[in-house]
């Protein structure tokens, strides 16, 4: 999908085309920003502050998931704290996040309630999608 805005708006580096990385390649963005602006109807500072929001709250889940925290001793069950993340993430349009989570959380249902831990490969790809995401957000929000 590419990015109704310029590439500066989708804060893509300077003359290169939004959704391409530098060597030319198609890739989505980790926010489908267009989703985002439909979402908040055009409010920036609502915009800032739900991707604020998805920010916190995609690494507590993360740091959860990975056993870090004090509150990994009474954490939740993993389907749980995926499908928190999978509902932020369609908030906020983060398409990248939201389909590992969406594929995560479903391997887990259809293991039953017997199988609530989660592999390291997978909290690794899904940590590598947060991390992705969190910097594109941040590259979008700028300084704090």
């Amino acid at each position: 999908m590419s990015c109704a805005l310029s590439p500066a708006e989708c804060g893509a580096p300077a003359g290169t085309l939004a959704g391409a990385d530098h060597d030319g390649t198609q890739r989505e963005r980790p926010i489908d920003l267009v989703h985002l602006a439909r979402q908040t109807f055009g409010d920036k500072r609502l915009e800032t502050e739900l991707l604020q929001l998805f920010m916190r709250q995609a690494e507590q889940i993360q740091a959860s998931l990975d056993g870090e925290g004090p509150e990994h001793r009474d954490r939740q069950p993993t389907c749980d704290l995926l499908h928190m993340l999978l509902g932020s993430a369609r908030v906020v349009g983060a398409t990248f996040v939201g389909a590992i989570v969406q594929q995560l959380e479903a391997e887990r249902r259809q293991a039953g309630t017997g199988r609530d831990d989660l592999p390291e490969a997978d909290r690794a790809r899904l940590r590598d999608a947060v991390e992705r995401t969190n910097r594109f957000i941040a590259g979008l929000l700028g300084p704090a």
